[in-house]
């Protein structure tokens, strides 16, 4: 009989040169809250929390960070569970989770094991297997997991009443149920219970998803979950869908509440797709969160298109100290017919003007290296940030994995991609050969000239900018002073 639940976090894996972050796993909080809500006793082991200081190198130049194998052991021989759930979040983590299935398969034999997240929603066979997950669920796990679990007490099949489900059959073939619509469960699931982790550790390390907060005690919320575009580059949309469900105001003023009387949270980073995509419903928000006098940011970035006056100045009223706009291109052809976002540039400056005007800081996120990009709409949006006032940015590369269009768009055209293993952030992960009609430049030469430019735009942020650059980067330089340089590069 299944009972005891634990839900493990694996290790995190990110370039050398990254600063490593942490913050609450609330996917794995999340179905744990819900199952402990049904007399399940869940638990929720975060390896790269606990274990946040042991870095160890991976190939390619990158790090791993998090618990190793003696302590993931003996948090199994304590807590001695009767079904184990893997969380797998992002593709960089698909073979450091497939290892902590083996291990949790060695450590205790007969215990099912399942796996869940974006990367094994997508292809599902990869993490089935001896010395891995006996199941995986695919999209929302919370209904679906428990779901198998009282499957398994009951001795029927895995996927009796149930979909969203794969698992390999007696003969090894891949039994797979596709996801149906979970219709209205993310509106009444209860929010993550964040005792279930050390918070404190958390809040000690104050590193969390954007990594340059004006709190202490930094807290990341979801309030609204879904984002309507198809980005090429994107493979989100084909796990959390493209309708936007929206949260109850109840369990947000809950959340909110509990965040700041119970663990004194100074500072909240809203992970949401795109925050304000609903107008009502973000101002609304906005208003609500006038009351806690928190500080807050969106780390994921804002569909420019949705801030207008009004929107700005509510959230700057609300306690907001940064937009992050997702422009990724200066060049509107790039934008509508590659990339999938039918928007006009020509209001990205006022906005951040705007911004600027209230007190908030402008981040800017940008993806270069996406096939059909030319050389003249590279070096566009190259300067884009510095034409439009922004005080800081982020420089992504393209990378093509599993279940994005652009995915889609390297396998039709015979681009070599990266095994995962393989994988340079600092580089596209795909090779499109010199002759081809879409090529631009060798990914190693378009990687160098896109760091230069970093690093160039933090010089030119730090003058035009000396009073936003000292107090966004003022916390990191007087305690990590001799690493000032990774301010400069794409972190």
């Amino acid at each position: 009989m299944i009972r005891k639940i634990l839900i493990i976090v694996p290790p995190n894996i990110v370039s050398g040169e990254n600063l490593r972050r942490i913050g609450e796993p609330l996917g794995a909080l999340s179905i744990a809250t819900y199952l402990n809500s049904l007399n399940f006793e869940a638990a929720v082991y975060d390896m790269t929390l606990e274990g946040y200081d042991n870095c160890r190198p991976a190939e390619g130049g990158l790090i791993i960070y998090g618990d190793g194998p003696e302590a993931l052991k003996k948090r199994i021989e304590d807590f001695k569970p009767d079904f184990v759930g893997v969380s797998c979040m992002f593709t960089s983590k698909q073979n450091v989770a497939i290892e902590v299935m083996a291990m949790v398969k060695e450590y205790a034999p007969g215990i099912p094991v399942a796996c869940g997240g974006m990367p094994p929603t997508i292809s599902p066979e990869l993490y089935l297997g001896k010395n891995a997950a006996d199941f995986v669920i695919m999209n929302d796990g919370e209904v679906r997991l428990e779901k198998l679990i009282n499957n398994i007490n009951k001795g029927l099949k895995p996927e009796e009443n149930l979909d969203g489900i794969a698992y390999a059959g007696p003969d090894g073939s891949i039994i797979k149920i596709p996801s149906g619509k979970l219709n209205g469960y993310f509106e009444v699931l209860p929010y993550p219970d964040r005792s279930l982790i050390d918070m404190e550790r958390c809040f000690k390390i104050n590193r969390p998803y954007a990594p340059f907060n004006n709190g202490r005690r930094t807290a990341h919320v979801v309030v609204s979950k879904g984002c309507p575009f198809s980005c090429i580059f994107c493979a989100a949309v084909n796990f959390v869908g493209r309708k936007v469900h929206i949260r109850p105001e109840e369990s947000i003023r809950a959340e909110l509440d509990e965040l700041v009387n119970r663990f004194g949270v100074e500072e909240i980073q809203f992970m949401d797709d795109n925050l304000t995509i609903n107008r009502q419903f973000a101002l609304k928000l906005f208003e609500i969160l006038k009351k806690y006098k928190l500080k807050w940011c969106t780390p994921n970035g804002l569909f420019f298109n949705s801030l207008d006056e009004e929107m700005i100045e509510a959230m700057a009223q609300s306690g907001c100290y940064q937009i992050t706009l997702a422009v990724e291109s200066a060049s509107e052809r790039m934008l509508k017919d590659v990339i999938g976002k039918n928007v006009k540039l020509d209001r990205v400056k006022d906005i951040a003007d705007k911004a600027h005007s209230l007190g908030l800081r402008v981040h800017g996120l940008f993806v270069v290296g996406i096939p059909g990009e030319t050389e003249e709409e590279l070096k566009a949006t190259l300067r884009f940030p510095f034409e439009n006032n922004f005080d800081s940015v982020s420089f992504s590369m393209a990378n093509a994995f599993k279940g994005s269009a652009l995915y889609d768009l390297c396998a039709e055209q015979g681009f070599a991609v990266d095994p995962i293993d393989k994988v340079n952030y600092k580089r596209t992960n795909f090779i499109i050969p010199e002759n081809h009609p879409l090529f631009l430049m060798e990914r190693e030469k378009l990687a160098a000239i896109t760091e230069e430019t970093s690093k160039r735009f933090y010089e030119w942020s730090r003058e035009k900018f000396p009073e936003i650059y000292g107090n966004k980067y003022k916390d990191f330089i007087q305690n990590h002073g001799e690493k000032e340089e990774k301010l400069k590069g794409r972190i």
